[in-house]
């Protein structure tokens, strides 16, 4: 099954051919070069930043992704010590509304 979403040439080059080296010398997991940048270009483009004292990361909430938005930010988003994430209005939003 082919993950492609989008353009993802900007991936190729670079890090990219470093995972798929390392996953295959490493693991030997070999992966396609267009899965693998498929699957790169839709974590870089969902994924939530995740951050408390002693950790840094990220994470990919698939219902959060899925989200139909708007480009005029009438929400933010908060993630807890949990992980869990919440969509809270800045704005009164109207029904039928994008947020």
């Amino acid at each position: 099954m082919s993950l492609s979403s989008g353009d993802t040439s900007d991936l190729r080059g670079g890090v990219a051919l470093e995972v798929a080296a390392i996953l295959e010398n490493d693991f030997g997991v070999n992966i396609p070069l267009d899965d693998l940048c498929a699957y790169m270009g839709i974590r870089r483009t969902n994924s939530v930043g995740l951050q408390d004292q002693d950790r840094l990361g990220s994470a990919v909430y698939p219902l959060f992704s899925m989200m139909n938005h708007s480009c005029r930010c009438n929400t933010r988003r908060d993630v807890n010590s949990e992980g869990v994430v919440y969509v809270r209005a800045q704005v009164p939003i109207n029904a039928g509304q994008e947020v």
